[in-house]
């Protein structure tokens, strides 16, 4: 049996039938919509198929330059295209300005952002050398505990042995001291191996 925490109730079937029917009655609501907004759109395209307002009856039924308004028949004079072009012009004139003090400032802010660029390149860099030196450190340094400590303890042991030292009397103290450096050792040898 399952349980559905919102509506609070037990059903036999995977999915609750409140929530199916909820989901069932948005969808048509969405799709109520749609077609309201769809009806709507339409019916505005039909009232204004142009491109422009027509200064009689103020539906956009206009096409350029056109001398007749097609819904409501009213002549449109030659001022009224002039007062178009103008205002065109103007839009216009206002684009290339804004594109032109657009073009200034990223020329003029050209140089701070190739350094801020090269910094977040050389810091990008960074961390990965980073991670790469903490990565390939981590796994050399346990190469290195593992394989440099016991050869550096045997190597310490044997000359130490040579040397004349009794080899029971070898303290663990020296024994950490050469495996130590055993251990680095093989870091080095590691980290040159895995990079």
């Amino acid at each position: 049996m399952y349980y559905c925490e919102k509506h609070s109730l037990g059903h036999a079937s995977y999915n609750c039938p409140r929530c199916e029917i909820e989901e069932r009655h948005q969808e048509l609501v969405d799709l109520h919509e749609s077609s309201i907004q769809a009806v709507r759109e339409s019916d505005y395209n039909h009232k204004n198929p142009g491109e422009y307002e027509c200064p009689n009856c103020g539906y956009i039924t206009l096409k350029y330059r056109k001398s007749r308004c097609c819904e409501c028949q009213g002549e449109v004079k030659g001022e009224y295209w002039e007062r178009v072009d103008a205002a065109k012009e103007a839009a216009a004139e206002r684009r290339r300005a804004k594109n032109k003090a657009e073009a200034e400032e990223r020329e003029r802010t050209a140089p701070a952002r190739a350094a801020a660029a090269k910094a977040a390149r050389a810091a990008a860099k960074a961390a990965a050398f980073s991670d790469d030196v903490k990565g390939g450190f981590a796994f050399a340094m346990i190469i290195g505990a593992v394989v440099g400590f016991p050869i550096g303890a045997i190597i310490g042991a044997t000359v130490d042995s040579i040397g004349g030292y009794n080899f029971q009397q070898f303290s663990t103290t020296d024994c950490g001291f050469t495996g130590f450096l055993g251990t680095f050792l093989f870091i080095f040898i590691g980290k040159i191996i895995f990079r």
